[in-house]
């Protein structure tokens, strides 16, 4: 009898330990699936481009960035007849297209085969991230041209997971917050709709 119950207290103080681990462990690393994390609020990076790839094609800038026209140093620029946009002009005149600002090294450098332009236009004051990222993962870049259209939903931006931005980013909150949809092949309807937080942006 007296063994019995030593059994029973050393499985009680096992079970013990291991269930104290796990709390200490889900209290250390929080299932926060939305990466807000501490700062309970959207991050609004102003991109600077600090690298030149190695990567080059020749091309050259005719204006300022339609996709992020406040950012000073951001082009739109012809490379053969693709437009792209926004390119980056670093410290030292050089201009890199084609960026993710999450993978190091990515985009190519544009040889310019003309002289930069004069930075003016109406849309200099126009304070719009080009790259949005969701707390699902999914990322959006801005449409440079004209809006886009589902039905009567506009769009001014295109997703991965063939998704889109509908209508205006909300930036009333600490965190932004804006409608995604999933349209239907053929672009007439929503498949699915969502109200998605925003982690981060950049301008």
């Amino acid at each position: 009898m007296k063994y019995k119950y030593l059994i029973i207290l050393v499985f009680g103080l096992i079970f013990g330990f291991i269930l104290g681990r796990q709390i200490t462990n889900r209290d250390n690393h929080p299932q926060n699936t939305k990466q807000i994390g501490d700062k309970e609020k959207t991050e609004i990076i102003k991109y600077k481009q600090k690298y030149v790839p190695t990567k080059n094609e020749k091309g050259y800038c005719w204006t300022i960035s339609i996709a992020t026209p406040s950012n000073e140093r951001a082009w739109k620029c012809f490379v053969g007849n693709f437009i792209h946009d926004p390119c980056f002009e670093t410290e030292d005149g050089k201009i890199v297209c084609d960026v993710d600002p999450e993978v190091g090294g990515s985009g190519f450098e544009l040889k310019l085969t003309k002289d930069l332009p004069l930075r003016e236009g109406p849309f200099l004051e126009i304070d719009q991230p080009w790259l949005v990222k969701f707390d699902n993962g999914i990322i959006c870049g801005a449409i440079t041209g004209s809006a886009g259209f589902i039905g009567e939903d506009s769009f001014h931006y295109s997703c991965d997971k063939e998704a889109v931005i509908l209508g205006e980013i909300n930036t009333d909150n600490p965190i932004w917050t804006a409608m995604v949809g999933y349209p239907t092949k053929d672009y007439e309807s929503l498949a699915k709709e969502e109200n998605l937080e925003i982690i981060k942006v950049w301008k």
